[in-house]
């Protein structure tokens, strides 16, 4: 089996837990792209922010561990669709989450799913 089949069945899996777990009613989340413009000294850069939708996305809580894990953290789970690293924002519900880790599933060169841990900022 090909890695992009794979791939697809990861899609389709998390998809399907979405929908059994019930949390298909939960608030989407977006990692929210920022591109700056160059600029000079007498014209800055400009930032602007693209936000993009993290299909299938599933959140849980981690447990708090004061040392790499602190309270309120969360785990996101989601496809391999957007690349999601450290220091990537993410944005649930009009709430701005950072990228603390990622745990990157990529066998074979195919990303197929990103577990990340994130924290309110």
């Amino acid at each position: 089996m090909a890695g992009i089949d794979i791939a697809n069945k990861v899609k389709k899996g998390l998809a399907k837990a979405t929908l059994k777990t019930g949390a298909d009613d939960s608030p989407l989340a977006y990692k929210i792209q920022m591109v700056t413009t160059p600029g000079d000294p007498i014209n800055p850069g400009v930032t602007t922010e693209t936000p993009i939708l993290l299909l299938d996305a599933v959140f849980n809580s981690l447990k708090a561990d004061n040392e790499l894990i602190l309270q309120g953290d969360r785990r996101l789970v989601s496809n391999g669709d957007i690349e999601i690293l450290p220091g990537d924002t993410i944005e649930v519900d009009g709430k701005r989450l950072n990228v603390v880790s990622v745990d990157i599933k990529k066998p074979a060169g195919v990303p197929l799913a990103y577990i990340s841990q994130v924290r309110a900022q």
